[in-house]
């Protein structure tokens, strides 16, 4: 064994491992206020006794190789210690891989493996536990019950429990793979995925947590995976809990209530849809806590939709899809505002391009939603071609047809295509002032994914639903009033959508028809360049304002509220010749980016 450094009683002192060693570590080198380091391709490799011990306060471990015994591999002794320990390489161990003991506080960062045959990280009686994972731990042993991480507090007035995971959290057999205990505050954030492989027999959770006395918090965006089934979730005897599930959260395996819960708060984030089972192998399930009527938590916030219970399920309605084909609609006016014979003068493609002249276009566009309060991330693409001209009485006139695409970047979800007709009619006095009158009528095919928590495998259920939406909007513009060379336009639009019903494997369910109401106002500047090239540039300020909706799940209606969202874009477009580019960009972090090219004949 190299190491480097020397130590003095009394001192800091730090210690370097930099080649393979296979040591039986006696000598408790590590005895307080020191720091080891394991360096990349090293190792300590132990039999009989464990890897490495310390005795000490304020110890720290950092491992960027091997650490590995046949017992516990990484075992710190002492009473009322604090201890940290960073993992960039592999700590491994046919008992306990990190064996804590005796009070200690414990701060452990994971970005490598540790993985056991008994405990990955067995912690018992502190008063504080952090553990961040960005890399894997795993209890590899298929037939004990053994968590992976098991961390029992000391039942002391502010003791506290803190687990983030980023990486993947793996039970080979049939226990937790989170158990938390006796600690005042537990609080769980889960980004990465959480895995059970074997199937129990009784109503382990896959997240346990027991005799909380302020209860749980957990926020989820990630995998929380009961592959052979049975619970994800189990409180036993805890105070008040929290649970948020967010975007990119998908369960699979019941939540259970065992013994007395003092209160259980579910938060429904934007993008969360899903059927949500309560209740273990002898309950009877219900969406209640002990104590509470059958079909009442002490509150269910879904801040995208609607909830509907149906005895031991918990139904939540997400209107991401409904919200962001409403969006897209939008996207596809003001893509057609700007169409017309000189996009820089705000034209719309109802004007003809030539006085008693036929005009062509092919355009395009492409969004990327950002996530909102409204819809989660998707993506939006659209082309379409249109004809226009003008009419023996003077009136502008285009007809059109298009096809657009729109999808969320989550497992829960929505994938959207479409095609359809557009067509308009316009026409500008010699005051400048005109108005406009656009029609268009899509045949929508949209598939939802919802996080349905009875299908052990992955947790999600996909239906799809064929549907009409469509659109009617006028628009008022006045042309250079301001004798800026400007454009102003106000626009109505009502955008309607059609009854829906998504047929999932173990669930229906419904969308009413609803209406969306869109107004806008615009300002659009436009400069010839030297070149013959035209740039336009302005801002347009929106506002969308949803009716209300009702949705029926398996014979049980809500009803939802009607919401409003106001947003703001930024704009610039250039025109070459029969070709128009522009970018928009939003307020909610919306980016889009369309081209027409136009032809006249």
């Amino acid at each position: 064994m190299a190491l480097s450094g020397v130590a003095f009683p009394g001192f800091a002192d730090e210690f370097t491992v930099t080649g393979s060693t296979t040591v039986t570590n006696g000598g408790n080198t590590i005895d307080g206020d020191d720091t080891l380091t394991v360096d990349d391709g090293a190792s300590i490799v132990t039999a009989g006794s464990s890897a490495i011990v310390t005795t000490g306060d304020n110890n720290i471990i950092i491992n960027r190789g091997l650490v590995s015994s046949d017992v516990n591999a990484v075992d710190p002794n002492g009473d009322d210690i604090t201890i940290t320990i960073v993992n960039h390489g592999t700590i491994r161990s046919n008992a306990d891989a990190i064996d804590v003991q005796n009070d200690d506080s414990v701060d452990i960062t994971n970005y490598g493996t540790i993985s056991a045959r008994t405990y990955p990280i067995d912690v018992f009686n502190s008063p504080s536990v952090v553990v961040r994972n960005f890399g894997t731990i795993l209890n590899d042993e298929t037939s004990s019950a053994r968590h992976v991480l098991d961390l029992d507090g000391d039942n002391s007035a502010g003791s506290s429990a803190y687990v983030y995971n980023a990486g993947t959290l793996t039970n080979g057999a049939v226990d937790a793979a989170i158990y938390l205990r006796d600690f005042d505050e537990v609080a769980v954030v889960n980004s990465g995925t959480l895995t059970r492989v074997g199937t129990p027999t009784n109503n382990q959770g896959l997240i346990e947590v027991v005799d909380a006395a302020d209860g749980l918090t957990l926020h989820n965006s990630g995998r929380i995976l009961a592959l052979g089934g049975g619970v994800a979730l189990e409180l036993v005897n805890d105070g008040r809990s929290d649970i948020y599930f967010h975007d990119g959260s998908v369960i699979s395996g019941s939540t259970y209530f065992n013994g007395r819960i003092e209160e259980a708060h579910f938060h429904f984030g934007t993008g969360v849809s899903g059927r949500y089972q309560f209740g273990g192998f002898s309950s009877t399930g219900f969406v209640s806590t002990p104590g509470n009527q059958p079909g009442d938590l002490a509150s269910i916030d879904v801040e995208n939709g609607v909830y509907v219970i149906d005895g031991d399920y918990l139904n939540v309605v997400d209107l991401s899809l409904k919200n962001a084909t409403t969006r897209n609609l939008v996207g596809l006016l003001e893509g057609l505002q700007h169409g017309g014979v000189s996009a820089g003068r705000g034209s719309t493609s109802s004007e003809s391009t030539a006085d008693n002249g036929k005009w062509f276009s092919a355009f395009g566009y492409h969004t990327d939603g950002s996530a909102t309060e409204f819809y989660h991330d998707f993506r939006g693409n659209g082309v379409g071609v249109q004809q226009g001209g003008q009419l023996s009485n003077g009136l502008d006139y285009y007809l059109g047809v298009t096809a657009s695409d729109i999808e969320s970047d989550a497992d829960v979800g929505f994938d959207s295509t479409g095609y359809g007709v557009i067509a308009g009619i316009a026409q500008t006095n010699a005051s400048g002032i005109g108005w406009s009158l656009d029609f268009g009528v899509m045949h929508l095919n949209s598939e939802r994914t919802i996080n349905d928590t009875t299908v052990a495998a992955t947790g999600l259920d996909s239906a799809e639903e064929n549907y009409l939406a469509g659109y009617i909007s006028p628009a008022l513009r006045f042309h250079n009033k301001l004798n800026f060379g400007e454009t102003i336009s106000l626009r109505y639009a009502a955008i309607v959508q059609a009854s829906q019903d998504y047929a999932f494997t173990s669930t229906i369910q419904s969308f009413g028809s609803s209406v969306a109401h869109y107004v806008s106002a615009e300002f659009v500047k436009a400069t010839e360049l030297k070149n013959g090239m035209i740039l336009d540039y302005g801002f347009n300020v929106g506002s969308v304002n949803n009716n209300s909706t009702d949705i029926r799940v398996d014979g049980f209606t809500s009803e939802t509220r009607g919401r409003s969202w106001v947003e703001g874009e930024a704009m610039v477009g250039l025109t070459i010749g029969q070709l128009r580019s522009e970018l928009r960009r939003s307020t909610e972090g919306r980016t889009a980016l369309s081209f027409d090219w136009r032809r006249t004949f």
